[in-house]
């Protein structure tokens, strides 16, 4: 069987499993007209320039995903919203990728409310800022966060060439930051379903959405010599055939559907919501996979695959050594602390950590002590609000130890008061979700944070660019999203009856 027949049998295959048909979907022209519009009020380039494409015809794109993925919405507006933002974020990855700078300072223009760069992106930019007029708190969070991580893997997929380093872990968790599948998939509910009733589907859906995309792009990539894709490198890691890593891929892809069909039609509140279509006969992804209605009946599949369009947690490594770690407990569990102590103790010496005190240097936690007290963080107790000074001397001694390599003081600063913030945020505000959920929305808005830790924080991310290179300022600032997005979602939303296959993925949002 050749290489063509058998991409067919696994794609057809992999159709099959989901539930997707093979049949076309008529675009709504009157629909397609109210986007044209809509974007040329925003400024979008309707016409071609010299160095700058005409928008019009990603706008086709993402109308096209507005209606096919996202036509059980009643809102317009909000339908109207995911067509610019799908078109926006394709013409970017197109149209920019031999111009990474500009996705790169997309982020910071973004967060520091400066002009963008060009038509497009400022168009786009405040698009974003528009996010929690059509979504609930907690998916809005999620689209801001994916929205940066998607604008900083452009930038590195086309800036940082070639990759030295070509490993599957690091390109599957690179597509994990280029898939955008967060964004595409909290999209499919309305905002008056509770996030309760599908944050656990997420994981799965986010495999679907972002592995089915591999698949029929595969073809595609193939013909055009591609050799970058997530298919050819994990060919190579594992000496394995293409398509044996296909036909991987494709069995991922039908498992995940399964899995988040499993929990989308279990929850009440989203079995009850009849434009949700939560039967499992077809399963609501089927009918919500926005790049399941590029199908059609009389399309050939090879063709099909090459039409797709690529769209392309945070991962945080703390290598701190720890400096003494004393475990009490009482007598029932003292062979429990002794398992804990031999697993704690074969770790650190795997990992070459030393059990060791490490003085912190008096004059450093002085100037910590110093500069979170400028910025307005409460350095006494007072009712109802816990004194900063113990997280304050925590974060600092985490930045002086883990981080004392680094050679600029205002860097060990910044990290010290950054750890102490978001530590402060978790602990204290476990019993008041709303403050952090709506974190994001006052940080990307502009809007007077809270409470003074919350003000605090915001204040010093505004500043991680002037730390940290571009690439890195943009990671930490959508990392800090997503961490308080979590902390929302983990004290907020009501009680998750977590299942055993969702445990481990829910802290990556």
């Amino acid at each position: 069987m050749s290489m063509n027949q058998e991409i067919r049998r696994i794609v057809n295959h992999l159709l099959d499993r989901c539930d997707l048909p093979l049949e076309s979907t008529p675009i709504d022209e009157e629909f397609f007209q109210t986007c044209v519009e809509d974007a040329a009020a925003r400024g979008f380039p309707m016409e071609a320039s010299p160095g700058v494409p005409s928008f019009r015809p990603f706008i086709m794109c993402g109308v096209f995903v507005a209606c096919t993925a996202y036509g059980h919405l009643e809102s317009l507006s909000t339908r109207m919203y995911i067509a610019l933002y799908t078109s926006s974020v394709t013409y970017v990855d197109d149209v920019y990728n031999n111009q990474p700078n500009l996705p790169k300072a997309f982020c910071h223009n973004f967060i520091m409310h400066l002009p963008q760069e060009t038509s497009v992106l400022r168009a786009f930019d405040q698009l974003l800022r528009e996010t929690w007029r059509h979504f609930d708190g907690v998916q809005a969070n999620f689209i801001i966060a994916s929205s940066m991580y998607y604008m900083n893997a452009v930038a590195i997929e086309h800036g940082i060439r070639p990759l030295e380093t070509q490993t599957s872990d690091f390109f599957q968790f690179f597509r994990g930051l280029s898939g955008n599948s967060s964004s595409f998939c909290v999209f499919i509910f309305p905002n008056d379903v509770p996030p309760n009733s599908y944050i656990q589907a997420l994981p799965f859906m986010m495999d679907y959405v972002n592995y089915m995309n591999d698949v029929l792009s595969f073809y595609k990539e193939e013909v055009n010599g591609e050799d970058t894709n997530i298919i050819t490198i994990l060919s190579m890691q594992r000496a394995a055939p293409k398509i044996a890593i296909l036909e991987q891929l494709a069995n991922l892809v039908a498992s995940s559907y399964v899995s988040a069909n499993d929990i989308l039609g279990t929850s009440s509140d989203a079995a009850q919501n009849d434009g949700l279509g939560m039967s499992l006969s077809p399963g609501p992804l089927s009918k919500f996979h926005p790049f399941g209605s590029l199908i059609s009946s009389d399309v050939d599949v090879s063709a099909v695959c090459a039409k797709v369009p690529v769209m392309t947690k945070q991962v945080t490594l703390l290598l701190s050594q720890a400096s003494e770690c004393t475990v009490k407990v009482r007598k029932p569990l003292l062979n429990m602390s002794q398992e804990i102590a031999r697993i704690v103790n074969n770790l650190l010496s795997r990992c070459d950590l030393a059990l060791s005190s490490m003085p912190v240097d008096d004059g450093f936690l002085q100037l910590c002590l110093e500069d979170a007290a400028t910025r307005g963080c409460p350095m006494e107790a007072s009712p109802g609000i816990p004194s900063f000074r113990p997280w304050n001397l925590s974060g600092a001694t985490i930045a002086y130890i883990s981080y004392g390599h680094l050679e600029s003081l205002p860097a060990k600063l910044f990290i010290a008061l950054y750890t102490s913030l978001a530590v402060y945020a978790e602990d204290v505000y476990t019993d008041q979700p709303d403050l952090v959920n709506t974190f994001n929305a006052n940080f990307v808005t502009r809007q007077p944070q809270r409470t003074a830790i919350l003000q605090a924080l915001d204040k010093l991310l505004g500043e991680t660019s002037r730390h940290f290179d571009a690439v890195q300022a943009n990671l930490i600032t959508s990392s800090t999203l997503n961490f308080m997005t979590s902390i929302a979602i983990e004290h907020g939303v009501d009680k998750l009856d977590v299942r055993s296959a969702t445990l481990g993925t829910l802290s990556c949002y």
